[in-house]
Parts: structure tokens; sequence; C-alpha cells
């Protein structure tokens, strides 16, 4: 999966990427799409 997200993000320029930083952002906030953590 990095390797195809360093693909996509090759092709960018700087708005895009940072748009796509944003996105990513946006979305790691949203409880459905967080990793699960064990307790301890």
């Amino acid at each position: 999966m990095i390797r195809e997200i360093e693909t996509i993000v090759a092709t960018m320029n700087e708005d895009g990427r940072e748009a796509l930083l944003r996105h990513a952002r946006e979305l790691a906030q949203i409880p459905a799409y967080q990793k699960e953590t064990e307790s301890l």
C-alpha cells in the first residue's frame, strides 16, 4: 500500500499533496477508521 501511495503522490503538485495530507489527517480522526488498541 505504501508503494501505491508514493506513486500517486509523485504525480501530484504541491497543492495536491497538501490536500491529500489534510484529508488523511481528517480521516484519521474518524473513530471507524482508527486502529483498535489493546488494553494493558
